[in-house]
């Protein structure tokens, strides 16, 4: 009869393998645990190589692989930081990297007034660049009001606002809208301030908040504007609504 085989040795797992085990476990420390509250995953800087010794973009000191508060946010592609630093950029419960504006925690919520939001089409109005197309209207009613404890000036009157936006009713047009949909139920669209047109003598009223709207079918606030759709999706972005 053959002779029995050796009975195979146990496995154990590779030093390598145990070793980058332990670089990808995050660390304890109370900035991490405020990061984990918010929902929020960060690993040690150790865990890309890369990354260790460039500056922290919030205040421009060395990332140490040694420092257990040297992060990266789990979602961005090699953006490290201090904890504490990035804690720093912590807004409504939700955190936007500052290098590639990626929202993480809560959605980012504004501080908008009251108001309304109606979506109309126009078949027989053809935006250039999109003569193919119909055009998408966007009314905006914000009626004058009293600021909230959100607003610079918390139980003084401020101004009220309509607006009026146009998008081409084809699918880019049709995707931006949702998102307008979406940052006006989150209060984004627009905010209480000084005009940048009117100035401070016109006191505070209702401004955009940095999502440009073509106001306009033509001229230098409507089309053509080939650039206007992939442009608005990027300052959407900006609010972390993509």
């Amino acid at each position: 009869a053959a002779p029995a085989a050796a009975p195979a040795p146990t496995p154990t797992a590779a030093p390598a393998v145990a070793a980058v085990a332990a670089v990808l476990t995050p660390p304890t420390t109370p900035n991490l645990a405020a990061l984990q509250r918010l929902g929020i995953t960060a690993l040690p800087v150790a865990s890309q190589p890369a990354v260790v010794g460039q500056q922290c973009p919030v205040c421009l000191v060395a990332l140490d692989a040694n420092d257990d508060d040297c992060v990266i946010l789990d979602q961005c592609t090699g953006h490290g930081f201090h904890a504490d630093c990035i804690m720093q950029c912590a807004l409504n419960d939700s955190i936007k990297c500052p290098i590639c504006s990626y929202i993480y925690g809560r959605p980012m919520t504004g501080t908008q007034p009251a108001g309304t939001m109606k979506v109309s089409r126009m078949s027989d109005v053809h935006l250039a660049g999109y003569e193919r197309f119909g055009a998408i209207v966007v009314q905006y009613n914000l009626p004058n009001g009293i600021q909230g404890p959100e607003h610079p000036s918390p139980g003084h009157p401020y101004v009220g606002t309509t607006r009026v936006g146009y998008l081409p009713d084809c699918p880019e047009g049709q995707h931006v809208l949702k998102l307008f949909q979406t940052a006006w139920e989150r209060r984004l669209l627009f905010t209480i301030g000084i005009s940048t047109t009117l100035g401070s003598s016109a006191g505070e009223r209702v401004i955009w908040n940095g999502v440009h709207h073509k106001t306009s079918t033509t001229g230098a606030h409507g089309y053509p504007d080939p650039t206007y759709l992939t442009r608005v999706l990027d300052e959407l972005a900006q609010f972390g609504i993509k």
